[in-house]
């Protein structure tokens, strides 16, 4: 089931995503940055850290260590939300 409702849900999410264009303002702020307005990059960065981070103990759960590449992980380490 959790397979299925990312295979639908993954192509919407980054439609969404790509759309926005990065230097507007969010919708909602990234609070604890101790914005009160923020704009989509940072929001957006926030919404990729999620899902890598979820997605990564979900493939620590199955003994899979493939999300740690280069293509995945160094754009979290760009945002600096590590």
């Amino acid at each position: 089931m959790l397979i299925l409702m990312l295979e639908i849900t993954g192509p919407l999410f980054w439609k969404y995503y790509q759309s926005l264009n990065p230097f507007d303002v969010c919708a909602f702020s990234v609070a604890w940055t101790g914005e009160s307005v923020s704009k989509n990059w940072k929001h957006i960065a926030r919404e990729y850290t999620e899902k890598f981070l979820h997605q990564k103990q979900i493939w620590v759960a199955i003994g899979n260590d493939d999300l740690m590449t280069k293509e995945l992980f160094y754009p979290i380490i760009d945002t600096g939300h590590f």
